[in-house]
């Protein structure tokens, strides 16, 4: 990117040059705050005049001196109000420098302002239908955007601009405050992190008892697998949902893989004709004591053996969304590889007996045959550079 400048005249506008950067001249000059925030292009003579919505929501994520000094001319609240919004920051500027109303609404509600332009119930150009909206109390604007209108939501709104989470993360916010426990609960904890809203995304019915007290700890990745391996094995989540604290989720944990590994009628996938299903071929060859797991009964033996989960994972191996592999040597280990569906490969899980990890020796192995035995992408996508990590069972 080329460097913005900064002219003795700033207080009127941020110049960036990206004629050497285009290969041809071509000028950007963006009006400060008193300036409206408009912003004009020059390229040979001929001066454009844009939106700066059309300058693009990278001026906010840059961090250049000009740039930064740029805004600074922008009111300190005004900019704390929009900065980890996701999306339409340039549009709501523009709205709020050139709109009273609007930049009341953008200090006292971010969110809400901001849920009202992504659904296009308020637009730039604004008419005379939207200026009596913008005379309506929140809670009646919170109803147009699919909420109750009650005074918790109004607040918890205020929430969403707590840390940065994305358009998705947001509208799924947005989304549980449907919910009045998910309400209760977000007003007891005043905090709205991209990983809570990820926890209760695919898992709301967590609010509504005891093991709410996990959700926290489920912010880890290390305690979110292991709640997604119980989930996984539980056919009735009743227990799982009087679980309030680690330890009593992880002793279901242990329990449920013991009885899964003891369990001598384990359902296996059959076909039509009442046969199992065969797992697909391996995408890694065997080597350095390395061996791919190649039936369904040896899955389930593999998991009695080394007494762990990877049994329960049975639907998706012969999906073929996993592949499966036990190592001999230097030490006993289960491994377990994504396959996307480009035919790439990445190491999910490595676990030894029990889910103890491996030794740093056994990991270099693993690590060596993986490393040496990567599939050729032949469908025109890229192999993927991304380091191994290792999950729990």
């Amino acid at each position: 990117m080329p460097k913005p400048t900064t002219p003795a005249t700033f207080e009127k506008w941020l110049e960036i040059d990206w004629s050497e950067f285009l290969g041809h001249e071509c000028t950007l000059r963006i009006l400060s705050w008193p300036g409206k925030l408009r912003a004009t292009t020059g390229q040979g003579g001929h001066v454009e005049h844009i939106p700066l919505s059309h300058v693009g929501e990278w001026l906010f994520d840059v961090d250049d001196q000009a740039i930064n000094l740029w805004k600074q001319t922008i009111p300190s609240d005004v900019l704390e109000a929009i900065i980890n919004l996701p999306s339409l920051r340039c549009t709501l500027l523009e709205m709020a420098v050139s709109e009273p109303k609007i930049q009341d609404l953008l200090l006292s509600n971010p969110v809400l302002l901001w849920r009202l332009c992504d659904a296009k119930l308020l637009v730039k150009e604004l008419t005379s239908e939207h200026e009596q909206l913008l005379n309506q109390k929140q809670r009646h604007l919170c109803r147009l955007v699919g909420l109750d209108g009650t005074k918790q939501q109004v607040s918890l709104l205020k929430l969403g601009t707590q840390h940065q989470l994305s358009r998705d993360q947001l509208l799924t916010y947005i989304e549980l405050l449907q919910n009045a426990k998910a309400c209760q609960f977000f007003s007891h904890h005043k905090s709205v992190t991209p990983e809570i809203i990820n926890v209760l995304k695919t898992n709301t019915w967590l609010v509504s008892c005891k093991a709410k007290a996990l959700i926290p700890e489920l912010c880890s990745p290390e305690w979110r697998r292991i709640f997604d391996d119980v989930l996984r094995m539980l056919e009735d989540i009743s227990e799982l949902r009087l679980c309030a604290t680690t330890t009593a989720l992880q002793r279901l944990h242990d329990r449920l893989v013991e009885d899964l590994n003891e369990r001598r009628g384990t359902k296996l996938i059959r076909d039509k004709d009442g046969e199992p299903k065969p797992i697909p071929e391996p995408p890694l060859q065997s080597g350095y004591s390395i061996e791919p797991i190649t039936r369904q009964m040896d899955l389930i033996k593999e998991g009695r053996e080394m007494r762990h989960c990877i049994a329960s994972h049975l639907f998706n191996v012969v999906a073929g969304d996993f592949a499966v592999y036990r190592m001999a040597e230097p030490e006993r280990l289960t491994i377990e590889v994504l396959v996307t569906q480009w035919g790439q490969c990445f190491i999910k899980e490595v676990r030894g007996k029990g889910n103890k990890l491996p030794s740093a020796e056994a990991m270099q192995v693993v690590e060596q045959w993986f490393q040496e035995n990567q599939p050729e992408s032949n469908d025109g996508v890229p192999n993927i550079d991304r380091p191994s990590f290792i999950e729990r069972w």
